[in-house]
């Protein structure tokens, strides 16, 4: 798309929002009248849900009552993240530059202006830069028009800042592009291909980004679908059988705003549970298929200072984490606002802004076993590496230490440690493997625990005997073509995975319940795409529509499927 194209675009933006969400009080009713106690979990220990890695946010500078806000939210420290009583703040993810400095891309609009919140739609991109990740922040760019964005930095070291806008009642995703973080900032349209993925919406936003090894990205949608790239800003491929977030548990549940990001163990989403005023933390592989924790990734938007000075915010939305070297999450940082959107108007005492919380950082671990650990294994071995400002061998609670599947440590069990050997700086830990949990379902292990100084101990690591990189083939929809002998069914299928596939790959189709045909695939390398024919004496009605199955075989586990309905062509 020219850039010509998206100047329209912006000035004819929509000026129409959904006045869906319920009007409250402050800190009144929540949107259900009777809040289900979602994610009480039961038998939950510390460090068992998300939410616990919080830590107290330094005081940077003294508190102040002198600003905008309810009672609720001062005495605060206006220095953490960014705020303006000129301007509202919305969203906005950060990155480290190679300056060692951190710069956020939040967007804004005039505080003064008459629809107040409502003028999100007329929301401009800034580049706002600062020497500490939890702020203050200050504007040195003006980017330009979008809402939600966020930030990522490609495999050829560009960066991307995304963003989308509203026309006529759609979403509309496109990015600015820039070869450092100096600028200048070009204009450019997103492409996407749904591949009519069930559940799939063309141009769905608040996106989340993941880079891959490879340079290849990862993209989940505000629907939960995911979405692959090679390059991050090439065309994107709608993935998976439909969305990933978690099950509704009330029909009111809508999922929104996700957060994702990649670690170098595994790939990490917090989306939030919009009407339960609740989050949620999964987890994944591959990007594709997800596993949700148990309990909350965050819940009261509550910020709590070291001088136990509490900010109970009216919500947090448009979640983000900063990573560090290695891909770990060190921080969170939300937009908040401290009454509702509709209470919020121009030039009254309230506003919005960017908060930023510190997290607890998961340890580096490694697993030394060389075999599958399972119920038979009778010891796990688990270095601890050390580093800058954490020494394994006199900051960790040896006592407190449980190390196995996430469903046992979560709560309480998983393997104890029996003792241990020193490895240079590092530290291995040998635990009793009795009472790991490990299945085939699970892809790491993880640590919890408690430091010599009581705060919060965990971290990941992978385990042996598991592929962590490999094919990811995924199906178009078939189509089918009946004459009097037989039909032919025609798919293309396209390997999204990081190396190629081998011949254990097989498509197979079903028709109406049916297993009618099925046959090995071609080898594909990464995004490699082939249309394969099969032929099955079978014979439809034209013009008929009929179920489809369409399943894809990797080492003789179905690696995807979904069903389709399929209108019937004529074979000539």
């Amino acid at each position: 798309m020219k850039k010509s194209t998206f100047a329209v675009l912006m000035v004819f933006a929509a000026l129409v929002v959904s006045d869906a969400e319920a009007k409250k009080t402050k800190h009144g009713s929540k949107e259900y009248t009777d809040l289900p106690p979602y994610e009480r979990v039961s038998g939950l220990v510390w460090g068992g849900q998300f939410m616990d890695r919080f830590e107290p946010v330094p005081v940077m500078s003294p508190m102040t009552r002198d600003t905008w806000g309810v009672d609720a939210v001062v005495p605060r420290d206006i220095t953490n993240g960014i705020e303006d009583p000129d301007w509202s703040y919305w969203g906005g993810k950060i990155v480290k530059g190679d300056d060692g400095k951190y710069h956020m891309f939040p967007c804004r609009w005039s505080e003064d202006n008459p629809r107040g919140h409502r003028a999100w739609m007329h929301s401009q991109i800034v580049h706002a830069v600062s020497e500490n990740p939890l702020g203050p922040y200050k504007v040195i760019e003006h980017i330009g028009p979008g809402h939600n964005p966020s930030v990522y930095r490609k495999a050829d070291g560009s960066y991307v800042v995304y963003a989308f806008c509203r026309t006529e009642g759609r979403s509309l995703n496109y990015y600015y592009q820039a070869k450092t973080l100096e600028g200048p900032w070009s204009i450019n349209a997103y492409e996407e291909d749904l591949r009519a993925r069930p559940g799939t919406y063309p141009h769905a936003s608040n996106c989340g980004f993941a880079m891959r090894e490879d340079g290849s990205f990862l993209k989940v949608d505000k629907k939960g679908t995911m979405h692959f790239s090679k390059t991050g800003t090439s065309k994107w491929y709608a993935v998976g059988t439909g969305r990933v977030f978690p099950p509704k548990l009330n029909p009111n549940d809508r999922y929104e705003d996700p957060a994702l990001w990649y670690d170098g163990i595994q790939y990490h989403m917090i989306t939030h549970n919009y009407l339960a005023w609740q989050a949620y933390y999964l987890r994944s592989k591959d990007g594709v298929h997800w596993v949700k924790d148990p309990g909350l990734a965050y819940g009261d938007a509550n910020v709590v200072y070291e001088d136990g000075t509490t900010n109970n915010w009216y919500r947090f939305e448009r979640v983000m984490v900063l990573q560090d070297d290695l891909g770990r999450a060190v921080q969170i940082n939300f937009a908040t606002l401290d009454v509702n959107k509709d209470s919020e108007r121009g030039n009254d005492n309230h506003n919005s802004k960017n908060v930023c919380i510190p997290l607890t950082v998961g340890r580096q671990l490694e697993v030394l076993n060389r075999e599958p650990i399972d119920a038979k294994t009778t010891q796990i071995r688990v270095k601890v590496k050390a580093e800058k400002g954490f020494d394994p061998h006199v900051d960790m609670e040896l006592e407190s230490l449980r190390f196995g599947a996430t469903q046992e440590v979560d709560f309480g069990r998983g393997c104890k440690v029996v003792k241990t050997e020193p490895s240079g700086q590092d530290l291995i830990l040998i635990f009793d493997a009795k009472g790991n949990g490990f299945r085939a379902e699970n892809f790491v292990g993880k640590l919890l625990g408690l430091t010599t100084e009581g705060k919060l101990l965990f971290g990941w690591s992978r385990l042996p005997g598991v592929t962590y990189i490999e094919p990811i083939l995924s199906a178009d929809v078939p189509v089918i073509k009946s004459g009097k002998s037989g039909t032919t069914i025609l798919v293309d299928v396209t390997n999204f995975g990081q190396v190629s596939s081998d011949d254990s790959a097989r498509l197979v189709v079903m028709v109406e319940g049916k297993n009618v045909a099925s046959r090995p695939l071609p080898l594909l390398k990464p995004f490699e795409e082939q249309s394969v024919s099969l032929n099955t004496s079978e014979t439809y009605e034209w013009s008929e529509t009929v179920p489809v199955t369409t399943q894809l075989i990797l080492n003789g586990r179905v690696q995807e499927s979904f069903e389709s309905k399929v209108t019937v062509g004529c074979q000539h």
